[in-house]
């Protein structure tokens, strides 16, 4: 806090140090509440509420480090509750929303996932009514999730968070897709009489380069 003592500028702490009697408090109060910067931007006009503002500077090689922060605020404002149960305590910001979106995509990753998967088995059994029509594509997609963990986790050392988790989604939604296009045409030719060989050479001739624009825009947008 910076006051004016004649030709001087006086910086100091608001308060250096508690508890404060009821003449100095009330000193204080006055300050917080008349002061332009601190009032309405820390300080509430009722002086019900306050902030506490912390910046945290991560690592570009320390992909934990939000997480590793919101633990420790969390067992902060812990002890503060536990010390202070009139008070409510919230917590915002940066720090907050990035550890949530990695604790949720965690969870979904655990649930969502293997209800999806389910589904999936589901509707292509109902639609292909082909045994292989349905383990061939449950293949792929179990290959299109456990293939990214492998990369993220075990070569590149990275933790799941909201944008890995999205990855796999994302690979999920083309490998089915590109495999039901696939499998369906194949399909087609055996109905229309042809051999397993023209069939495939059917499907090949179908499906290239649509399937191949789909990878190719894939394969740009991540890397991007």
């Amino acid at each position: 806090y910076t006051t004016a003592t004649g030709d001087d500028l006086v910086v100091e702490d608001l308060i250096a140090s508690l508890p404060l009697g009821d003449s100095a408090l009330a000193a204080k109060k006055w300050i917080a509440l008349t002061d332009p910067i601190i009032s309405k931007f820390l300080v509430s006009k009722d002086a019900r509420m306050t902030q506490i503002s912390l910046r945290v500077i991560a690592p570009a090689d320390y992909p934990d480090a939000h997480m590793e922060a919101k633990h420790a605020m969390d067992s902060l404002v812990a002890l503060a509750r536990a010390a202070n149960p009139d008070l409510e305590f919230k917590m915002g910001g940066t720090v907050v929303m990035s550890s949530a979106f990695n604790i949720y995509a965690t969870h979904d990753f655990q649930t969502l996932v293997p209800l999806m998967f389910l589904c999936i088995m589901v509707v292509l059994s109902f639609l292909l009514r082909s045994f292989w029509g349905t383990a061939i594509p449950m293949g792929l997609l179990f290959t299109s999730i456990l293939f990214p963990i492998a990369l993220f986790v075990g070569v590149f050392g990275m933790g799941l968070n909201s944008a890995s988790v999205n990855v796999i989604q994302i690979l999920v939604t083309i490998a089915i897709a590109d495999s039901v296009h696939i499998l369906t045409i194949f399909f087609q030719g055996l109905k229309l009489g042809m051999s397993k060989r023209e069939a495939i050479l059917y499907t090949f001739e179908t499906n290239f380069m649509p399937c191949l624009i789909t990878w190719i825009n894939t394969a740009v947008g991540f890397y991007s």
